[in-house]
């Protein structure tokens, strides 16, 4: 398990978990911040000690205090699939839609 502080920005772990006070863990979780989750550190902001995170297409913002409460591990899949940049660039990586089959929702020919 790493800590924020080892993923340089654009890069893409799996949290493995999230510490601190149990408030805390809630409130992270409520925002999407879930063991298993992907998250890619946007950038580190020198001001204020801010980290931007992108979490489930969204974007949160946290104190590097606060960011360190977090562990990740490296997704393994990024490192030896050609086609996980190509689908993190996309904006799909791992993760699907709910309901998402694969399969165009457009009505095929009758037979």
């Amino acid at each position: 398990m790493r800590p924020l502080l080892d993923i340089r920005p654009g890069e893409t772990a799996r949290l493995t978990s999230v510490g601190g006070e149990r408030a805390f863990q809630r409130r992270l979780m409520e925002l999407g911040l879930l063991p298993g989750t992907l998250v890619r550190l946007v950038r580190r902001v020198g001001v204020g000690d801010l980290v931007e995170l992108e979490v489930r297409g969204g974007h949160i913002s946290l104190r590097g205090s606060e960011a360190n409460a977090l562990r990740f591990e490296r997704c393994a899949s990024c490192e030896t699939d050609d086609t996980c940049a190509r689908r993190r660039r996309d904006g799909v990586h791992h993760e699907a839609p709910p309901g998402a089959t694969g399969a165009s929702s457009a009505p095929g020919p009758k037979a």
